[in-house]
């Protein structure tokens, strides 16, 4: 094998073994984790050892402030100092997006919610429209029936019952009326009868 050609293998490899180191760096990919463990110590130095450990997401009171440290309480109770810069004004980014997420959900079941009832308004008042047309349309069948039978003289129709109502008063007081003077002349003939005794 001539020396060229050893050359030429010789930088195929080294390419090879380049282009698998940088595949093989590529094919994994990792990030740092938020999650953060901090040491409370009984004393505002780093030199002392920690009793306890909280981690990130803890809601901390803070008591005192010390070179760079806070004294604090957890809501467990126990009381110590951890360094300034592991404390925060908000919440992490997780507790938040996990409050938002369930905000979220909650608008969205409100949303649908009203939507449900929305819909049903719509389909409520789409009702009472068409009973208002269906009432309308029949009041104007009646005014033009009625004025059709004030022109032709003849009872519109729903006015014969009420009139038929008024009748039966009439009726009555003619009965009466004919019952009374039939009493009155078979009384009259009776006593005409009898030479104007009475009975």
């Amino acid at each position: 094998m001539s020396q060229h050609s050893l050359l030429f293998a010789l930088r195929g490899a080294l390419v090879a073994v380049a282009w698998l180191a940088m595949t093989a760096a590529a094919a994994e990919t990792l990030y740092v984790t938020d999650t953060l463990r901090v040491g409370v110590r009984p004393e505002p130095s780093a030199r002392v050892a920690p009793t306890h450990v909280i981690t990130t997401g803890a809601a901390l009171e803070v008591l005192d402030r010390q070179d760079g440290f806070l004294r604090i309480r957890t809501p467990e109770g126990v009381e110590g100092w951890i360094k300034a810069v592991y404390a925060a004004g908000s919440p992490p980014a997780r507790q938040q997006l996990a409050a938002l997420r369930e905000r979220h959900a909650a608008l969205e079941t409100r949303f649908k919610e009203l939507e449900a009832s929305l819909q049903a308004a719509q389909d409520g008042n789409r009702t009472l429209a068409q009973e208002v047309e269906r009432l309308q349309a029949e009041n104007l069948e009646l005014r033009l029936e009625l004025a059709r039978s004030q022109g032709s003289g003849r009872v519109p129709r729903g006015a014969g019952p009420q009139r038929s109502f008024l009748a039966i008063p009439a009726v009555v007081a003619a009965v009466v009326a004919a019952f009374g003077l039939g009493y009155f002349w078979h009384h009259w003939r009776t006593r005409r009868f009898l030479g104007g005794h009475r009975l």
